[in-house]
């Protein structure tokens, strides 16, 4: 069993793979970047200093509206400002009459920058409804250099001072009015989150040992989602092994939080009565989904009798739906293939740029494809990358 879930935890990693991020649909541009710096851009602040927009009119908004959202980037207009200076993307939480750090991007000014720098988020920031958009200054530097003067628009700033950090509180230093943010955010508002799953063997003999492989993906991968997989009884919960998140299980039912897609989730089961089980999975986006169809999957795995003594071994032929081998290690592949009933057949060696030498790269049985136990499966097997050509 040890090896098994050795085997299967190196799977689920080569399974996951990485998504760019980008403006999606169902995303709403808060905040505007129309004006410019203004002010003198020194002071004898040691710490940064923020400024919050508390209230706008003129219909710009920076406020988190309802349902709140995902901010994959922030534009920032760097018309008056000084290349080498950093400014500060700040969420804050206003609710109990402070103002709490949500979350916070630092970036620098480049030696030229274009009128309106934009910064894409590595991490995108989770932001809840009503939380609200500021921008901070490096120390020394006049927060008022952040903001623009819009006319005669009433704007309510919060001046306050404090860390950046998440979840520290911000010391009000005052207020001021007719001043706007310059910068703007990307907020998207729904993620298409979706899972599917297969079953790594079609059929068992009581008694021996399945997983079910939970797929979770989603369009802009970009907030966690929770998914919970409902095992049948009759099969035991070995245990479940996941690429990102946590999982708890009560009785029958695991609840995985905090996946971060794609992931994939191995539940390993011990089939401990003949019969045939649908394990059932959903998954849950913590931001609005537009489709719901694509939320569950099942998978169907038969479990027999062990064959009597009277039945011929050659009439009960079991099978194993595969699933891709590629950059296991060639000894680890080996084991795989032999714990599933298998045999190793020809290994080959061939120059790969993307897979290390000693690693997988493919195998004679195609991933979603049925082999019978017993069967052959011959590997490929990267000798490095190709020699670099001279000229």
């Amino acid at each position: 069993m040890s090896s098994l879930r050795r085997v299967l935890t190196g799977l689920i990693f080569a399974f996951v793979a990485m998504l760019s991020v980008s403006a999606t649909a169902g995303a709403v541009t808060l905040t505007s970047t129309t004006g410019t710096l203004t002010g003198s851009c020194t002071d004898s602040s040691s710490v940064p200093e923020e400024l919050i927009q508390t209230g706008s009119t003129g219909g710009v908004s920076y406020t988190v509206p309802a349902g709140g959202g995902v901010i994959t980037s922030w534009s920032f207009n760097t018309g008056g400002a000084t290349p080498g200076e950093t400014y500060t993307l700040i969420v804050v939480d206003p609710s109990g009459g402070g103002y709490t750090v949500v979350a916070s991007d630092t970036e620098t000014v480049p030696s030229s920058p274009p009128a309106i720098e934009t910064y894409t988020l590595a991490t995108p920031i989770a932001a809840q409804a009503g939380d609200l958009i500021g921008v901070a200054t490096q120390p020394g530097t006049n927060p008022a250099c952040a903001f623009y003067l819009p006319g005669a628009s009433a704007d309510s700033v919060a001046v306050t001072t404090g860390s950046l950090t998440a979840g520290a509180s911000l010391t009000p230093l005052g207020a001021n009015t007719q001043l706007l943010a310059n910068i703007s955010v990307n907020l998207v508002q729904s993620e298409d989150a979706a899972i599917t799953q297969t079953s790594t063997e079609s059929s068992v003999t009581t008694g021996g040992t399945n997983a079910f492989l939970l797929s979770v993906s989603s369009t802009s991968a970009l907030a966690p989602v929770a998914v919970t997989d409902s095992v049948p009884s009759g099969l035991a919960i070995d245990s479940v092994v996941a690429s990102s998140g946590s999982c708890t299980t009560s009785g029958q039912i695991i609840s995985c939080t905090g996946v971060n897609p794609p992931a994939t989730i191995a539940v390993i089961v011990d089939a401990s009565q003949a019969g045939q089980f649908t394990n059932n999975a959903t998954v849950a986006a913590t931001i609005s989904d537009p489709d719901s169809a694509n939320n569950s999957s099942s998978a169907t795995l038969q479990v027999t009798s062990p064959v009597s003594a009277t039945t011929s071994p050659a009439a009960v032929v079991a099978t194993i739906r595969w699933s891709s081998l590629a950059k296991l290690p060639l000894s680890e592949a080996r084991a795989v293939i032999r714990d599933l009933g298998l045999k190793v057949g020809k290994v080959t060696h061939k120059h790969s740029k993307s897979i290390l030498k000693g690693e997988v790269i493919s195998t004679s049985a195609l991933t979603g494809h049925l082999v019978d136990v017993g069967a052959t499966v011959s590997i490929v097997a990267s000798s490095g990358k190709p020699a670099p050509k001279h000229h």
